[in-house]
């Protein structure tokens, strides 16, 4: 997911992107809510943590969400930094439909490798673990 997020946020042809882009992954927050506590603790506790210690999980979860509001928070804040367009240029446009969008291709790639990620994976899983056992 942080690796789209990075993806999305450096490419594009969004005017203003590269500054939010730089804003976000350069701040302190990012590095330490959302990558430290939100991403790579909960990944090390479902990593090494044993079965039995479950109050290290729900400590991992609640630091997970931590994580996710502060992405929120600093979305919210970085795209603020860029200003819009002026309210009487807005005025007198016509408002977008949905036929005026159409995805970039680097919105399409990631969209593609996605699903393969997730049909590799489910290959892996089906070859790994005996799913289609009868029951005896």
């Amino acid at each position: 997911m942080y690796l789209v997020k990075y993806i999305s946020g450096v490419y594009g042809s969004v005017d203003g992107k590269v500054e939010v882009a730089q804003t976000i992954y350069g701040g302190s927050n990012f590095l330490i809510f959302e990558l430290g506590l939100g991403l790579l603790f909960p990944l090390l506790v479902a990593v090494f943590g044993k079965k039995d210690e479950i109050g290290r999980f729900c400590m991992a979860s609640i630091f997970g969400l931590i994580g996710l509001m502060v992405a929120r928070v600093n979305v919210v804040e970085a795209v603020q930094l860029v200003p819009k367009q002026l309210l009487k240029i807005k005025k007198y446009q016509l408002p977008p439909s949905l036929i005026d969008y159409s995805p970039s291709t680097v919105e399409l790639s990631i969209g593609l490798g996605a699903l393969g990620v997730f049909v590799m994976l489910l290959f892996i899983v089906e070859r790994v673990l005996v799913l289609d056992r009868a029951s005896d």
